[in-house]
């Protein structure tokens, strides 16, 4: 892939590790710093879901997880365009296959791989989340709301570390 003046790939190492994880194929400029603000915008939602099903709004906190799950895919949308769903566990899987057949034909040798690790990631997710679900019900939005916190918190600060 030609470079764009030489400065595509000081772009990608100037990202930090959670934007290079979040989008790895984003190149819109900007996009880091969108990413922090993205995945704060989640948390709060998450955290009013949590709220709201605390205090039996749970339509409120289903609203709030919509509207959360919504913005998770903006964040991964690919140069303004589709992206993927990361709600859609079987579209990860179909991914993979689709890499690894390439792979088996002279495509990237691992380029399957990152799909299957995301793939991994929903499954364990589900089955933890549905663990916790069991015993604290929809308390447990409480962990994603901290997990979005915290991975917005890093990246809109090294975003603005950038800047």
């Amino acid at each position: 892939m030609a470079s764009r003046g030489g400065s595509e790939e000081s772009v990608e190492q100037s990202r930090s590790p959670i934007d290079r994880c979040v989008c790895a194929n984003c190149r819109r400029p900007g996009a880091p710093a969108q990413h922090g603000w993205l995945l704060l915008t989640e948390a709060l939602l998450l955290a009013l879901a949590a709220l709201s099903a605390a205090f039996d709004l749970d339509r409120i906190a289903v609203a709030a997880i919509v509207l959360a799950m919504g913005l998770e895919n903006a964040v991964f949308q690919l140069d303004g365009g589709a992206g993927f769903g990361l709600t859609y566990v079987a579209g990860a899987l179909v991914k993979v296959g689709q890499l690894l057949a390439a792979a088996l034909t002279g495509g990237a040798r691992f380029g399957w791989l990152p799909n299957l690790v995301l793939w991994a990631a929903l499954v364990l997710g589900s089955l933890c989340g549905a663990l916790v679900y069991h015993r604290i019900k929809l308390a447990v939005i409480w962990f994603g709301a901290a997990a979005a916190l915290a991975l917005g918190a890093l990246s809109a600060a090294h975003a603005r570390g950038r800047h």
